[in-house]
């Protein structure tokens, strides 16, 4: 369904499914239906890590290219918005 990429690493949030993907995707999925609610291309590279903020829905991901990314998973559409990835120094 999502090409030759493996599924990473996973997150639950709320009745959200969040996935990571070896593509350097973030997918959202319904945790009561199983579909495709929202996807960004958030890493240019396979994703190592997610993990999901349970008071506020911050989604932190990191990378093979030492990067990291924030997004919020927003309460209205379950969208995704990316904030600006970061390298990290000294890895």
């Amino acid at each position: 369904m999502f090409g030759r990429y493996a599924c990473t690493s996973v997150a639950l949030w709320s009745d959200l499914i969040v996935g990571a993907f070896g593509s350097g995707h973030i997918r959202i999925f319904s945790s009561l239906k199983g579909s495709l609610l929202s996807e960004v291309t958030a890493h240019a590279r396979w994703i190592n890590a997610i993990d999901v903020a349970p008071a506020n829905g911050m989604v932190c991901t990191s990378s093979t290219h030492c990067g990291y990314l924030l997004v919020k998973c927003g309460s209205i559409f379950r969208s995704i918005s990316p904030n600006r990835p970061h390298n990290i120094s000294g890895s």
